[in-house]
Parts: C-alpha cells; sequence; structure tokens
C-alpha cells in the first residue's frame, strides 16, 4: 500500500509559486504577492520570537551552571 504523503509547507509554498506563475490576471498576481509578503512577514516575526525564547532559555541555563 502507498501511505499518502501529507501536505506541508513546502507544498503549500511551491503550489503557491506555480499558481503565481500561470496567472495571467493582473489582480491576480497582486494578490498572490500580498500572501507572499504577508508569509514573509510571518516567518520573519515567528523567527524573531523564537530567537527570544531560545536565548532566555541558554541565558538562565548560565546563570544555573555559573550560581552552582
Amino acid at each position: 500500500m502507498c501511505k499518502k504523503r501529507k501536505n506541508t509547507v513546502a507544498d503549500f509554498v511551491r503550489n503557491l509559486v506555480q499558481n503565481f506563475a500561470r496567472a495571467n490576471d493582473g489582480a491576480t498576481a497582486i494578490e498572490y504577492g500580498l500572501i507572499v509578503a504577508l508569509l514573509g512577514v510571518g516567518l520573519i516575526v515567528g523567527a524573531d520570537g523564537i530567537a527570544s525564547a531560545v536565548t532566555t532559555m541558554w541565558e538562565t541555563v548560565s546563570n544555573d551552571m555559573a550560581s552552582s
């Protein structure tokens, strides 16, 4: 039997780019451009939040080790 593959973010982005390449209508191209821009902003904001959490975690570990 063949396992059904789950959709991933990479699949979503690939489909988005393929649809953008096929879009003949100017309004559709602008809409896809806005979606890509929003995804980019979301990724940047998410990465910043993760970076802060990881930095705090390692600072806590460092302080705990220094005090012991």
